[in-house]
């Protein structure tokens, strides 16, 4: 999710815009917040590591803004400055940040409900991957795990309850349609398409 949001802030949205757009989904903190208050030199860590080179395989678009932003001193909010410039204790949007992406980028879109259907779906998607790979033993634990260690919405009951209720065919649907619009870092977990396919409950393994 946070990587994605890098990729909105990189086609013009308004890095509030982005909190805010979240955060009316029920997340307790935006992705941009979210980045300045773990520490952006975490975040260019994680890029460069094999997270990163994992995601690339992937087709997800990694931007080095973090990378230029940890060589400015610009580590989040434990040093004054990040995405947001935190003074008096209020937050703004670091004025700087834009000329990052270039000469002629601006911060001129708002986000909208398909810029957080793409944070939600990584976040779901990659969810799917986890419990693949056996880094999830069962559903229930990932539910849990993104409820109160990654900030899922509660009330949906998490990555893969929102799933289960939205219905397997219109997540697959969705991540499909983004896939066709944007590339494929949306493409569907094999497991997904799997419990698609054999109409599967995901809650019965």
């Amino acid at each position: 999710m946070l990587n994605e949001a890098m990729v909105a802030l990189s086609e013009g949205y308004e890095p509030k815009s982005i909190d805010r757009v979240m955060k009316k989904r029920g997340f307790p903190v935006g992705p941009i917040t979210l980045i300045d208050e773990i520490g952006i030199d975490v975040g260019a860590h994680i890029n460069r590591g094999a997270l990163g080179k994992m995601f690339k395989e992937r087709g997800a678009k990694s931007h080095s803004v973090m990378g230029l932003m940890e060589d400015k001193g610009w580590l989040g909010k434990k040093s004054g400055k990040g995405f947001y410039v935190y003074e008096d204790k209020k937050k703004t949007v670091n004025p700087d940040l834009v000329n990052l992406f270039g000469d002629d980028h601006n911060f001129d879109k708002k986000a909208d409900s398909e810029v957080a259907d793409r944070l939600i779906m990584m976040m779901v998607n990659e969810s799917f991957y986890c419990l693949q790979d056996n880094i999830l033993k069962d559903a229930e634990s990932g539910d849990v795990g993104a409820i109160f260690g990654l900030g899922f919405p509660a009330f949906t009951g998490g990555p893969f309850m929102y799933t289960h209720k939205k219905g397997i065919d219109n997540i697959v649907n969705l991540l499909n349609t983004l896939e066709d619009k944007f590339d494929k870092r949306f493409k569907p977990a094999p497991i997904l398409i799997e419990y698609k396919d054999q109409d599967k409950n995901i809650y019965d393994d």
